[in-house]
């Protein structure tokens, strides 16, 4: 397991497959679900609020802010959210990860 600590933007647990999005052109409603946890930069509105529409285990920044209209979505639809700096080029598609948005902790499993 691979452990990052980050900052918590939106409170609570999920654990599901991570699905990378590298760039926010590349994102599309079809990626994300019940079961997984999206990486992505940065969130925009939209894409907070598919994420809340498909009820995503969470969801994994590079960047953002605490008041970004983004995650105040993913805060009043539940859906837990990080923020952890720096690792874009280290986390990959179907890799299975636990996000704890209570504390601001990211865990990435090896295996896919």
């Amino acid at each position: 397991m691979k452990d990052y600590n980050g900052y918590s933007l939106s409170g609570g647990i999920g654990y599901g497959k991570l699905v990378v999005v590298r760039n926010v052109n590349e994102f599309s409603v079809g990626l994300i679900g019940q079961d997984t946890i999206l990486f992505i930069q940065e969130i925009t509105l939209m894409i907070a609020i598919e994420c809340v529409k498909r009820n995503v285990a969470g969801v994994v920044l590079e960047k953002g802010g605490y008041t970004s209209h983004g995650c105040i979505v993913l805060r009043s639809g539940g859906i837990p959210c990080v923020i952890v700096n720096n690792i874009m080029k280290e986390v990959h598609d179907g890799e299975q990860a636990i996000i704890n948005g209570n504390i601001g902790k990211l865990l990435l499993s090896n295996k896919n």
